[in-house]
């Protein structure tokens, strides 16, 4: 099966996210938190592995910061001094749900979408101008450069001697301005070249939305937790 239109899986990701702001009532948070972090995690493991393990791996802190601060209500559970109130759980509940409708549907973008599939649907079918999805495609090449920049930096300044340890405002000022520098002048000569090769005269390509069976597929995903909201 082909993998969806990357503006599906953003428009996806988009709504359920506004959605887990939205809604007020456990259950239906539950539901929901439980739908897309089975499905974005299933999608996303092989990659994001380390994620999912973090996201998991909260709930402790998650569960010690509601002890302090949430601890109100009937007694779910008592051993010794350990007092664990209704409030504690449905704290927990609350944030771990909320959170993993966001978590789970990004995972189900990131997993399913190319970057530079993305950026193209950006101009094709959002009609964005071309200058913004320019400095879009350009700030995402720009990561593993600045990467590249920050590690010959620590180099320089292990070879004059300096710690590795950044503590000091010093130590800011000298990994903080010479990779702004680099930066800076980068993208002056990127914009430069970026115009030389025609970017101000460039006429986008704007194309007409045909679904796919995946497309329709995760639109009615969507509709399904949404009728949830509804009607539950």
């Amino acid at each position: 099966m082909r993998k969806p239109s990357p503006m599906i899986t953003f428009i996806y990701a988009l709504i359920v996210s506004l959605l887990a702001f939205m809604i007020k009532r456990i259950d239906h948070l539950m539901i929901l938190g439980s739908m897309n972090l089975v499905s974005g995690a299933s999608l996303g493991f092989r990659r994001f592995r380390g994620l999912i393990i973090l996201y998991i791996a909260g709930v402790i802190g998650l569960f010690i910061n509601s002890l302090l601060v949430s601890n109100r209500g009937e007694v779910v559970f008592s051993l010794g001094w350990l007092v664990v109130r209704e409030g504690v759980l449905r704290s927990v509940a609350d944030i771990f749900f909320r959170l993993g409708m966001i978590f789970g549907a990004t995972l189900l973008f990131l997993s399913l979408t190319e970057p530079r599939e993305f950026i193209k649907d950006l101009e094709r079918y959002l009609r964005l101008p071309k200058g913004v999805v320019f400095s879009i495609f350009y700030a995402l090449r720009l990561y593993p450069l600045l990467a590249k920049d920050l590690d010959e930096i620590m180099l320089v300044r292990s070879e004059r001697m300096k710690r590795r340890m950044i503590i000091t405002p010093g130590d800011i000022n000298s990994l903080v301005v010479p990779l702004l520098n680099i930066s800076l002048e980068r993208a002056v000569w990127a914009g430069i070249a970026a115009e030389m090769r025609g970017l101000s005269i460039r006429r986008p390509v704007y194309r007409g939305k045909r679904f796919s069976t995946t497309d329709l597929l995760i639109i009615t995903f969507l509709m399904i937790q949404i009728l949830i909201i509804i009607f539950i």
